[in-house]
């Protein structure tokens, strides 16, 4: 999936994001993630709003996630699982 929209703050941290973070819940049209320095943002579904510290992917939903699953950070990339 694509990132379609984001929040500028966001988007300037995660340029500089490397490493581990997790998935702090998920919904089947968002998804929160914990940075790998505890931030905490969202994977909002295709037609979501944009929010502070959110990125608007083309996804429609997500599949069914666990809470605590790996989120890998690398400029340009979050690698789920």
């Amino acid at each position: 999936m694509r990132a379609r929209s984001g929040d500028a703050p966001l988007l300037g941290h995660l340029r500089g994001c490397h490493g581990r973070g997790s998935l702090h819940s998920a919904f089947t049209h968002a998804l929160n993630l914990l940075t790998p320095d505890g931030r905490l943002m969202t994977l909002a579904a295709a037609g979501s709003d944009d929010a502070p510290w959110t990125l608007v992917v083309d996804a429609a939903c997500f599949p069914a996630l666990e809470a605590g699953q790996p989120v890998t950070f690398t400029p340009g990339t979050l690698d789920l699982g």
